[in-house]
């Protein structure tokens, strides 16, 4: 009677493992992940630093001898700072392509003084605004956007100059074209980092810091090479 009752619990456990194994595996359920999704429109900030070579050329020097340049005479010197500003813009997908239009406005300290060595006058160079407008295009890697841009700049820029007894101050705005490169990461689907460089060239301007007393003193200058180095936060509606 043992030995039938052991047999009968051999068998039916044979056949529950054989039923086992005829049912079908099932996968244990993944959650589903979302591809980042870069259409639409954003608003940020951006903070940095910038660098300027700045051309200062005399055009006009009146008879009382204002300045220590001559027409034809001048100099040409470096300057850096801060810059910071924010910048809004929208973003349409096709595929991996990224296409958009962005608009932006920075203020800045990018500044320097220039001490004439053959005079006693001390000419400041100042880039005070940065403006621009551009497209861009990019390729997107799920969250990783890497991107290029070009358009229109805009930058008004102050050249002032001071001796022991008198000083002149002339602010002009000078347009000009910004080409540049950036990289986008999406924390969330609302939430972007990044980092961008940027190049600007501006157009010369007329600058006059003579006074009525002292006669004219008139430059020609350009902020003809500029560079910044931003990083960004957006929020992406």
């Amino acid at each position: 009677m043992k030995k039938f009752l052991l047999a009968t619990t051999i068998l039916a456990g044979a056949a529950g493992a054989a039923q086992s194994a005829d049912l079908p595996y099932k996968a244990p359920m993944m959650p589903i992940v979302a591809a980042a999704n870069w259409s639409g429109c954003y608003v940020g900030g951006t903070l940095g630093g910038g660098f300027a070579w700045t051309q200062n050329t005399a055009t006009t020097n009146g008879t009382a001898g204002v300045g220590d340049f001559t027409p034809g005479q001048g100099y040409s010197n470096p300057s850096s700072g801060f810059v910071g500003g924010g910048f809004l813009g929208c973003n349409y997908q096709t595929g991996r392509t990224v296409w958009g239009i962005e608009g932006s406005y920075m203020g800045s300290a990018i500044k320097a003084d220039f001490n004439n060595p053959f005079g006693n006058d001390v000419y400041t160079n100042k880039l005070t605004d940065i403006a621009t407008v551009t497209g861009r295009v990019g390729m997107a890697f799920d969250s990783w956007l890497f991107y290029s841009k070009l358009g229109w700049a805009g930058a008004r820029a102050q050249l002032s100059y001071a001796d022991p007894t008198r000083t002149g101050t002339a602010t002009v705005w000078h347009n000009g074209i910004t080409i540049g490169s950036g990289i986008e990461y999406m924390l969330t689907p609302n939430w972007i980092v990044g980092f961008e460089t940027n190049y600007y060239r501006f157009e010369s301007k007329s600058y006059e810091l003579g006074t009525a007393a002292a006669g004219l003193y008139t430059f020609s200058s350009r902020p003809r090479d500029v560079t910044t180095v931003l990083g960004r936060v957006s929020y992406k509606f």
